[in-house]
């Protein structure tokens, strides 16, 4: 039976905001036709109609980052993993993971706990 030496590890902060930035992803689909997609999604009422009240009031605030022009830390941004994401889920559940990814990505840096 062979004893594994322990080595001397340096421990780092590790930081969840952007951790997946960096994968790559395998189409070359633009911001532009992803956010028109969402809109298109939201324009749906088959598919607008299944969230919630509060789920639609948070679509409505990342859509809203989504068009603006700010570039701030706490505005919500389409990075690659999101859209490659996007790419490949079910139609019908973009809305829903766009709650998600703003409720993962932005209610941490507003500090909003709901």
């Amino acid at each position: 039976m062979q004893v594994l030496k322990e080595k001397n590890l340096q421990s780092k902060l590790y930081k969840k905001h952007n951790s997946f930035y960096s994968f790559e992803k395998k189409n070359c689909t633009s911001n532009s036709l992803i956010i028109n997609k969402i809109l298109e999604k939201k324009n749906n009422n088959n598919i607008y109609d299944l969230l919630s009240i509060k789920h639609k009031v948070i679509l409505d605030k990342a859509i809203a980052d989504l068009l603006s022009n700010n570039h701030e830390e706490d505005t919500f941004k389409l990075t690659e993993n999101v859209i490659s994401e996007i790419e490949n889920i079910d139609e019908t559940d973009i809305l829903k993971y766009i709650v998600h990814r703003y409720r993962y990505e932005i209610f941490p840096k507003k500090k909003n706990i709901r």
